[in-house]
């Protein structure tokens, strides 16, 4: 545990309604009795807040109860953590097909964070049915985003990790492209603490997030669940 370090959650991007839908209950479970104002923004996707289509979901008007949006945006505020992520499909693609990635340099480039936590799967080849890490290509898309990011004034480094060790109950082999802002930041003075200790006290941080990953049936809702049941007749 850290006690002294707090984050305020800003905002979330995320395109399926299913999910928004998810990340909108568990702000709710995480934080009872929230004023719907004081939630954190649930915005539609990446791609079209960089084109300034602010759409925000969690802070709807509530009519009949639905998950209707009626017009509502939200500017988005000051934030200094970018945590963020792209599929392995999104970076191998051409430049032209990649918008995911070039969304994310480009908030990174309009809104200037102190620091980015970015997340990309391995490829896996589910062919021979069995998990094989292409490491040169992951090393590929790796240097690929570095070197955007060193465009911008980002000196980053390259975790290496599973996510089986976080907590999540399977095995994914992922990279976690950790960046600093060294050419303008606000959380930090380089000349009293140098970018190679900013990284270790990171990668410390990082270690602190790991935890045993319990089984997956203890996170899944009994089949009698009401919320299953609700669920299932909705669907049908």
């Amino acid at each position: 545990e850290c006690p002294e370090l707090k984050f305020k959650y800003v905002f979330h991007c995320e395109k399926h309604p299913a999910k928004r839908r998810f990340v909108q209950a568990l702000h709710e479970t995480l934080q009872p009795g929230i004023a719907a104002h004081a939630c954190p923004c649930v915005f539609d996707n990446l791609t079209n807040i960089v084109s300034g289509d602010y759409k925000c979901y969690a802070h709807y008007h509530h009519t009949y109860r639905t998950w209707k949006m009626h017009r509502r945006t939200c500017p988005i505020q000051r934030f200094h953590w970018l945590f963020c992520s792209a599929s392995c499909k999104d970076l191998a693609a051409t430049s032209e097909r990649a918008k995911t990635f070039w969304a994310i340099t480009d908030i990174t480039k309009g809104h200037r964070p102190d620091i980015v936590f970015f997340e990309c799967i391995f490829h896996v080849d589910s062919a021979n049915h069995k998990r094989r890490v292409r490491t040169d290509e992951a090393s590929a898309r790796n240097v690929r985003v570095r070197t955007e990011w060193a465009r911008l004034g980002y000196t980053s480094q390259v975790i290496h990790t599973d996510t089986y060790e976080f907590g999540l109950p399977q095995h994914r082999m992922c990279s976690i492209i950790v960046a600093l802002n060294t050419r303008n930041p606000e959380m930090f003075n380089f000349e009293h603490r140098g970018v190679k200790k900013v990284f270790t006290s990171l990668r410390a941080l990082l270690l602190l997030c790991k935890r045993k990953a319990d089984r997956a049936t203890k996170d899944l809702l009994s089949n009698d669940d009401p919320r299953v049941t609700a669920e299932l007749r909705r669907a049908t």
